[in-house]
């Protein structure tokens, strides 16, 4: 094979692979809820265990009979020190499991910037993606492909997790729009919460994050009369006859070799 021909055989191999990269892009997984799921269930069952302990320990107290009102008796600070013990380890393990609530929210969210990210390196290789941690950015580089992000199904729940998101960075309680959020609404936040959360809002990232895709390979591969019609008439206002014609010549030598 000679030279010129490797090259018109590598381009077209190269365009054919980018498309597919693009595509797989939104196989991409959550790897961190895998690896905590058994963590936040033994944690969840410790809770209750020791929820159950208390109550039966509590019981225990109410039922215990001083001779003196005013004295507890010996039973009685045994069973007040283990509760006490109790109550400890219960506080333990709930600020344990809301910590990993904390990380599945920053880790689901960071997942999605670097999906992201990773999308528009693919898709448009000399774009410079240091400025996209701020969403807006993001949101303007798109639409300036005519992708409008905000019509995209799982977008609202993409701004949900957002700001969840921002908040458990910044604060250590739930507070402003994040309390809008449907399973937020309430004063005190149960684990309970954040599960009903992640499984409305994680299948929905999926799904944003698959659209976001397929209208980057629309943009990038498919051409209707609309878009042939922007790029010529481009083209034309620059262009000098004779170069459009060698331009034809050399576009119609490319698929000839394909």
């Amino acid at each position: 094979m000679e030279t010129d021909d490797l090259e018109e055989h590598e381009f077209f191999n190269m365009k054919h692979i980018n498309k597919d990269a693009i595509l797989s892009i939104q196989r991409y997984e959550n790897l961190f809820e895998d690896a905590v799921k058994n963590v936040i269930k033994q944690l969840k069952d410790n809770i209750i265990i020791l929820d159950n302990k208390r109550k039966e320990v509590s019981e225990k107290i109410n039922n215990c009979s001083r001779i003196d009102e005013e004295i507890p008796t010996d039973e009685e600070i045994d069973l007040s020190d283990d509760l006490g013990g109790i109550i400890w380890e219960q506080q333990w393990y709930d600020e344990q499991l809301y910590a990993l609530n904390e990380m599945r929210a920053i880790y689901m969210f960071k997942g999605i910037e670097i999906g992201m990210k990773s999308l528009i390196k693919m898709a448009y290789p000399k774009t410079n993606v240091k400025g996209f941690y701020h969403w807006d950015n993001m949101l303007t580089f798109f639409l300036e492909k005519g992708i409008k992000l905000s019509d995209l199904p799982g977008y609202s729940e993409i701004i949900q997790l957002k700001k969840l998101n921002n908040n458990l960075k910044h604060s250590d309680v739930l507070e402003g729009d994040t309390k809008k959020i449907p399973e937020f609404v309430n004063e005190s936040i149960l684990p309970d919460d954040f599960d009903v959360f992640f499984k409305r809002v994680e299948p929905m990232t999926k799904q944003f994050q698959e659209s976001v895709t397929g209208e980057v390979v629309k943009e990038l591969y498919e051409f209707d009369d609309k878009k042939l019609d922007a790029l010529s008439l481009e083209l034309y206002e620059r262009m000098e006859k004779k170069d459009a014609a060698k331009f034809v010549e050399k576009l119609k030598t490319k698929f000839l070799l394909k």
